[in-house]
């Protein structure tokens, strides 16, 4: 415990000489110890040992603030605070131990958040908004990320969930049915039978197999719906 009255009494030579050199030492450890020392001051340090804790004494000399956190197995300090305010209009950077900012602490402009380039600065919810609407892809038919019905016209059927097949052995497919007019006006479709057209193939481009065939070569296994992944 590292902690003085500050009051240097009238005593011997050697005491006083004692003395001061305790209120010198408490003057140098920031007070530290395990406890609160018992005088305070305005605006005075304490290093609390217990909770390894810088505190200032607040200027109602009433309470302790709580500065820093400083983690003694690493020699790093952890700012507790429920406030964090800028010295000056320039803002916050962290930086690491080399001085390159690793998050600046302002909010993105609608233009850094649309680029999508920016490493550093905070995305808020209407950032984000602003991001992905200006960022809203548009797919054109067989566009990479697009899904299609496509018939294996590869020779014998091989193909199952998962694997990926060239454009150019796909056709795309199309959907005819018969209407049961007996059942009113509107009718309903009857059983349904695929058709493909043989020209022109999907023609560029891998494709991804997202359904299973029927273990076998009839029409039914190999129609499927096929992902373009490049």
């Amino acid at each position: 415990m590292a902690t003085h009255d500050y009051v240097i009494d009238n005593q011997a030579s050697a005491n006083a000489r004692a003395d001061i050199n305790n209120v010198l030492q408490a003057i140098l450890t920031n007070n530290s110890g395990s406890s609160a020392p018992s005088t305070t001051a305005a605006n005075m340090l304490w290093y609390d040992t217990s909770n390894n804790e810088l505190k200032m004494r607040d200027e109602a000399d009433s309470g302790w603030i709580v500065i820093a956190y400083l983690d003694q197995t690493n020699d790093r300090m952890q700012v507790r605070s429920d406030v964090i305010q800028a010295a000056s209009a320039g803002g916050i950077d962290v930086k690491d131990s080399s001085g390159t900012t690793i998050i600046d602490l302002q909010v993105a402009s609608k233009a850094t958040s649309e680029a999508g380039t920016n490493n550093t600065e905070l995305m808020t919810p209407l950032r984000t908004k602003q991001a992905i609407t200006e960022n809203a892809q548009t797919f054109g038919w067989k566009d990479v990320g697009t899904y299609a019905l496509g018939y294996f016209n590869g020779g014998t059927l091989t193909t199952t969930e998962g694997d990926t097949v060239a454009g150019t052995i796909l056709y795309p497919l199309n959907f005819y049915g018969n209407q049961d007019l007996s059942l009113g006006s509107e009718g309903v479709l009857g059983a349904y039978s695929a058709i493909y057209r043989s020209n022109p193939a999907f023609g560029s481009g891998t494709w991804r197999r997202m359904g299973p065939n029927s273990g076998n070569a009839s029409t039914a296994g190999r129609v499927a719906l096929y992902l373009r992944i490049s």
